[in-house]
């Protein structure tokens, strides 16, 4: 009768195969679907989106669009992912299905199928294949998030989009620049966006040795309180250098994110050039980095 009961090895290996295969494909797709509605509960919640207040230049709901965008990104990215994942775990069991036959194959046969398929995947598919690997190295790490504040490469913008090919920064002159993500994953960027809730924004500029101090720090305490600042504590002012021909000084505020920043230094030089002005303070030659649009 135990003849009857006994089951070959290759049989129990198969079976063994196909349960780990179903068991991963149904494991992974809850992990999935978890992280994706994680995202999307958090797209949703977001209110700003953009690097910098602008008005939009056409009129529509430029908001409601751009969160449109980036539910539209989210979903597609994850519907990317499940869509890879389930034939590359039936691919894996496939392999390991056909490994025991392997060594039945002649070697040559093994030899030239191996030969071509790394081939076709070195030449043909290295460029999509280091994409796409950057892409899921983004999706699951998360060094860069949908509507995070980033700048990198000199550019300063808000994530829009983040596909398995490329990244999508909106610049803060409504100008989109295309990342690949083999190239994204290699830059050293600096992400706004992780930091606490507030930002602390601080414009440097130049006065003539003559000045008086006194007086330059109250105007330039002024100037930075304007509606972009966060109230949560009182501008700050420091003399940062004593030179032969200049005096640098520092004016520094609270803004609730990377956004209100940018604009509180922009309306702070605005306000503070045209205070000194009026009060006949004369500020070194290398005052220009105070102007009304500064440059990212």
């Amino acid at each position: 009768m135990s003849q009857y009961l006994q089951i070959e090895p290759i049989y129990l290996y198969v079976v063994a195969i196909i349960l780990g295969a179903l068991f991963l494909i149904s494991f992974g797709l809850k992990v999935i679907r978890r992280a994706e509605s994680t995202r999307l509960n958090r797209a949703k919640e977001i209110e700003a989106f953009e690097a910098v207040k602008t008005e939009a230049p056409v009129d529509e709901d430029i908001e409601s669009i751009t969160k449109s965008a980036a539910l539209q990104s989210i979903e597609s990215r994850f519907d990317v992912i499940r869509k890879v994942y389930i034939p590359l775990i039936l691919i894996l069991g496939l392999f390991l299905l056909v490994l025991p036959f392997i060594p039945t194959l002649p070697a040559a046969y093994i030899s030239i199928v191996a030969g071509s398929f790394a081939v076709i995947i070195g030449i043909a598919a290295k460029p999509f294949i280091e994409n796409v690997v950057s892409g899921l190295v983004l999706t699951i790490s998360q060094p860069i998030r949908v509507n995070d504040t980033i700048r990198v490469d000199g550019k300063y913008g808000t994530v829009e989009r983040i596909n398995f090919l490329y990244t999508t920064v909106k610049i803060w002159n409504w100008n989109r620049w295309i990342i690949p993500n083999s190239k994204l994953i290699n830059k050293e960027y600096e992400n706004l966006s992780k930091t606490d809730e507030q930002e602390w924004a601080y414009i440097e500029f130049f006065v003539a040795p003559d000045s008086d101090i006194e007086l330059v720090k109250k105007l330039a305490k002024e100037s930075m309180e304007n509606p972009y600042l966060d109230r949560i504590e009182a501008p700050s002012f420091w003399v940062m250098e004593l030179e032969k021909d200049s005096i640098k000084c520092w004016v520094a505020g609270w803004a609730k994110n990377a956004a209100e920043a940018w604009a509180l230094k922009a309306k702070t030089r605005e306000i503070l050039i045209t205070k000194l002005q009026d009060r006949g303070i004369r500020y070194h030659k290398n005052l220009a980095e105070i102007n009304a649009i500064p440059s990212h």
